[in-house]
């Protein structure tokens, strides 16, 4: 449940604009023809650009997106900002600005600002999206979302090239606002920041921050800040040697969809990483899902067993997608730090991501499910877990989560480390908010084989006892 925030920046230089790919805004998205827009400006000039979105039907779902192509070469080997400001009417689904860059026919990097999407009617709110540039990388696309009605308009919308220090270059000025804007974003986001003496933990942090002399070193004083916090979810991911995103070889994650003799569907949802972060790879495992459950459905299922007892990565988008023939439409979940105030609303549309995700109702969704949970069911798995809660004719089945039940929003360096920062509670769509392992309605212990597997066949039990399945 991952999502990536670039803040402050370790920033040596910034490029001049690059040659322009394009004069001229383009609409793309799931729905385009479902939106109306006005631009004027090129992202990559100093003044930036300004941009007008807004829904011309009233389609509840799908989403707009303003593009923009630029010239990737000039900004080979750094890191690329787009940054601006951002404001809405209306928009109960959200806005945030967006940023990809492609090679020959793959998508490298993306951020879809999903992270940072902006709700309702607000006044202008900054925003900020920060990605690696891959020496094979072709073409930068950059944007405004709008997903569902309303309307969002961006100011300033500008490309910047940044180009990072090395590890073991000095520290200074811009490293330490860096570690500057670290804290502050710890403070203002950490889930439990109204327990801590913030003076105390600042003081500690400069102390050690003072005897910094590298960047590397910086990173250090980031960990220790996280070890004075205690909390076993957040973390420090230092920067891999170089990342050039995934390549055609990678594959999704394969999910199982079985059609029993017994007319049982049985699920297999396997975890997904956002290390696979090509958009292809998102939606080819959505599709998949999808369609092997409206399949089973079409074929005369009478019940699915969903198996999330493997279903442990961070990115939570895909499988929701995947599963909305049985979630349906509507809401089924969300983050918050109250209780039955979700801050952000979860939908089977998921973000920008998958675009052919839908919210209208799926073809098993009035089948009853059994869900199968263990201690392998963990982070986007407990996501999961929550989106079935709530629903009708649905039991859960085997042993407690793993517990790690909060959402997670993460600061990006330009050299590709990460501080992801524990921020929120799961909640589900009746407002419960879940902050420890979440048992199951069945608890059954026992091994799990082919052979002998009992949460599975208590499962199984129930499902046969319901009217879709053959109850008199």
């Amino acid at each position: 449940m991952l999502a990536i925030l670039s803040g402050a920046l370790l920033t040596a230089s910034v490029a001049p604009a690059p040659q322009r790919a394009s004069q001229t805004w383009s609409m793309t998205g799931s729905t385009p023809y479902a939106y109306d827009l006005q631009a004027s400006g090129h992202p990559a000039d100093p003044a930036g650009a300004a941009v007008t979105l807004r829904s011309a039907l009233r389609i509840p779902t799908g989403y707009g997106a303003a593009t923009f192509a630029i010239p990737a070469a000039p900004y080979h080997g750094g890191y690329v900002r787009l940054r601006g400001e951002l404001t809405t009417a209306g928009a109960a689904d959200g806005a945030s600005f967006w940023i990809r860059a492609d090679g020959d026919r793959v998508t490298l990097w993306l951020d879809d600002g999903s992270h940072q999407r902006i709700h309702g009617t607000t006044g202008w709110t900054a925003q900020e999206l920060v990605i690696p540039v891959p020496d094979d990388a072709r073409t930068l696309w950059v944007g405004v979302l709008l997903t569902g009605l309303g309307e969002t308009r961006a100011r300033g919308l500008r490309v910047e090239a940044i180009r990072p220090e090395a590890p073991d270059a000095p520290v200074g000025p811009a490293v330490r606002e860096y570690l500057d804007s670290a804290f502050t974003f710890v403070r203002e986001h950490w889930l439990w920041r109204d327990t801590v003496a913030w003076d105390d933990a600042a003081a500690a942090m400069w102390r050690q921050a003072d005897s910094a002399t590298t960047i590397r070193e910086a990173h250090e004083v980031i960990r220790a800040l996280l070890l004075f916090l205690g909390d076993a979810h957040s973390s420090f991911v230092p920067p891999a040697p170089r990342r050039t995103g995934p390549t055609r070889r990678q594959q999704w994650p394969r999910a199982d969809v079985q059609l029993r003799s017994d007319r049982i569907a049985q699920v297999t949802v396997p975890a997904y990483s956002y290390s696979v972060n090509n958009p292809n790879f998102l939606r080819g495992f959505m599709r998949y899902l999808r369609q092997r459950i409206e399949s089973a459905a079409d074929s005369g299922a009478c019940g699915f067993v969903v198996d999330l007892r493997g279903s442990g990565g961070d990115n939570m988008w895909p499988i929701l997608a995947g599963l909305q023939p049985l979630l349906g439409g509507g809401w089924v979940g969300g983050f918050s730090r109250e209780q039955g105030s979700p801050e952000t609303r979860w939908t089977v549309a998921g973000p920008a991501a998958e675009p052919d995700s839908t919210s209208e109702p799926g073809r098993g969704e009035h089948l009853p499910v059994a869900v199968l949970t263990g201690p392998g069911t963990e982070n986007a798995g407990e996501a999961i877990d929550v989106a079935f809660r709530g629903r009708p004719d649905t039991r859960f089945f085997g042993l407690p989560t793993a517990g790690r039940t909060t959402g997670i929003r993460a600061l990006g360096l330009p050299d590709g480390g990460l501080l992801a920062l524990t921020d929120s509670w799961l909640v589900d769509r009746e407002g419960k908010v879940y902050r420890a392992a979440i048992p199951p309605d069945e608890v059954v212990a026992g091994g799990r084989s082919k052979r002998d597997d009992p949460a599975l066949q208590a499962a199984v039990a129930w499902l046969g006892t319901q009217r879709a399945c053959g109850r008199p």
